[in-house]
Parts: structure tokens; C-alpha cells; sequence
């Protein structure tokens, strides 16, 4: 602790400070004032400042300004919750650099419409946003736009038709149901009738222009995977025609054919014969007349 002191007396007399050269502590320093002080200039400390107790104000008036040069090693905490602000209207900070923020039970008010993809976007932003309008297109490239947000989209089911299921999240399933009736027509290179193993089918149609008699290939099917075949055939050469049923058949060697069923306008058109050739067994044809024809195939196959 510092003292003062009178080094002599009389006229010549003067007042020493003896001071303590030791840091200061909450009870101890190099100089100890037990009432207030007031400085009236600039006060310059080269050392740390330490400020206990009561309540510290620095500044009488928003003119006053407070420059922080330092970093800040400790958290900015508020003495009352939910009752200061940081900034006011009119003087906003002009960034807060967070690495996270948690509003508890807060909202973030006053935002402005996005001008980019990261932008926060406003309610009313994303009411109006172009992208509620939904554009559906058929096959035939004729396009319905739907307005979400003041049309209905609604998807009807109809039976043995199209089925419609809704999910309990956001989920709409539009498919076909068990059975499915068709009322006009179903185009496909094969139709398969499934079954069990052996018991599928195929269902396939073809057509031939001949104006020939020498023996043509009319059709083929894998011996691999089609033990025997029924064929529906019509031909018409100018004003005759002839239809036929065939059955041909293989064991992986051999092809068996026969012939039945066959109606003709006038004399027969065209005979048939049946061959392996590699991994395939092949119905031919051969016209009695080198007259064009139309033929038409119907092929039903069965699974080896």
C-alpha cells in the first residue's frame, strides 16, 4: 500500500508517495482510493482492468461510442431473459456471422422475398411461386396445367380400370388393380398369359407379302424356351383365300407337325413343313402360286 508522507518541515517541505510495485489484488495495490475519483480527461491503463461488484455503465447517451478493438473471450449474456434487444429499429447490425442459432420458441420476422436459390423464402413467397403450377402431359404431348393453388387435382379409380390408393404420408399409388378390363383394344408385340412354370403362354402376331413358290421361313420360336406352338393362319391371294390351324411341336431334335381345321374358297394356297435350325424351330411355307399374297399369323406358344 502506498503511503505519503512529509520529508521535512517548515517552508521547504514536500509531500513522497512510496509506492507498492507488487500486481494489485482485490485488497492490495500500489495506490487505494476508499472514495470515488473522477477524471476528467483521458484516462490511459497499459495494464488489465478489473471491475467488481455494482453495476458498470460506460457512456450517459446514445452519442457516446464504444469501440471494441479486442476479441471477446467470454459469453455476451443479457441480465433478464427475453427483455433486450440487439440492435434497435433504425440501427440494425449489418451481419451476425453464426455458426448456428436457436430461437427456442421464437420466429424470424420480417424477411424479405428471395432473390436466390439459398435466400430464406417469406409464406407469402412461397404461396405465390411459379413452381405451384403442376403441367401434366399424355402420350400424345397435349399438356394440362394445374394451379395448386387454386385448382384440385384429383386422380378417379375406376374399376377393372385404373386403381388409386393414397398413402398415409403423402403417398399416391395410380396403377392397375388385380383385373383390368379393356373395352377396345390392347397393342403389343407379345401378350403373355402367365402362369406357373410350363403353364405361361405367349400370344404374337405377324404378317407376310409372298409372290413366290419357293419355300419361305413364315415364323420362328427358341426351342429353349417353347416346347410347341399353335398357329392361326388366313391368306388371301386376289380372290381366294384359305385359313388354317397347325400345330407344330419339338423334343430338341425332331419337329412334329399336323394340320387341321383348314377352310378354302377355291383349290389349296399354300402347304406348310416345320425344322430345327440351331436354336430354333421354324414354320415354312410354300405357295402353290407365285402370285402375291397376304398372310396373316397368330401365334400361341408354350413354355418347355
Amino acid at each position: 500500500m502506498p503511503s505519503i508522507r512529509r520529508t521535512a518541515s517548515g517552508s521547504g517541505a514536500t509531500n513522497s508517495i512510496v509506492e507498492d510495485l507488487t500486481d494489485a489484488t482485490v485488497s492490495t495495490g500500489a495506490l487505494q482510493l476508499r472514495g470515488g475519483v473522477l477524471v476528467e480527461k483521458a484516462l490511459y491503463i497499459k495494464g488489465n482492468i478489473t471491475a467488481d461488484g455494482g453495476t458498470l455503465n460506460l457512456g450517459d447517451a446514445d452519442t457516446d461510442t464504444l469501440n471494441l478493438a479486442a476479441d471477446i473471450g467470454s459469453n455476451i449474456r443479457p441480465d433478464q431473459d427475453n427483455t433486450y434487444s440487439l440492435g434497435v429499429s433504425g440501427n440494425a447490425w449489418s451481419k451476425a456471422w453464426l455458426k448456428s442459432a436457436d430461437l427456442g420458441t421464437g420466429k424470424i420476422e420480417n424477411l424479405a422475398d428471395p432473390t436466390a436459390a439459398q435466400d430464406a423464402a417469406t409464406k407469402s413467397y412461397v404461396d405465390t411461386a411459379s413452381s405451384t403450377v403442376l403441367n401434366i402431359v399424355d402420350g400424345s404431348s397435349n399438356t394440362q396445367a394445374v394451379n395448386l393453388n387454386t385448382d384440385t387435382l384429383t386422380f378417379n379409380g375406376t374399376t377393372n380400370e385404373i386403381e388409386v390408393g393414397v398413402g398415409a404420408v403423402d403417398t399416391v399409388t395410380v396403377g392397375l388393380p388385380a383385373d383390368v378390363t379393356v373395352t377396345t383394344s390392347v397393342t403389343t408385340p407379345t401378350y403373355k398369359i402367365s402362369g406357373s412354370g410350363a403353364n405361361d403362354s405367349h400370344i404374337t402376331s405377324n404378317k407376310a407379302t409372298l409372290g413366290t413358290t419357293t419355300e419361305t421361313v413364315l415364323d420362328t420360336f427358341a426351342i429353349a424356351s417353347f416346347r410347341a406352338s399353335e398357329y392361326f393362319i388366313a391368306i388371301t391371294q386376289g380372290s381366294d383365300f384359305q385359313s388354317s390351324k397347325i400345330m407344330v411341336g419339338h423334343n430338341g431334335t425332331n419337329t412334329y407337325i399336323t394340320q387341321y381345321g383348314t377352310l378354302v374358297s377355291g383349290s389349296t394356297l399354300a402347304t406348310f413343313t416345320a425344322a430345327i435350325n440351331g436354336a430354333n424351330c421354324e414354320l415354312k411355307i410354300t405357295m402353290a402360286s407365285a402370285t402375291s399374297a397376304n398372310i396373316n399369323l397368330i401365334r400361341q406358344t408354350n413354355n418347355v
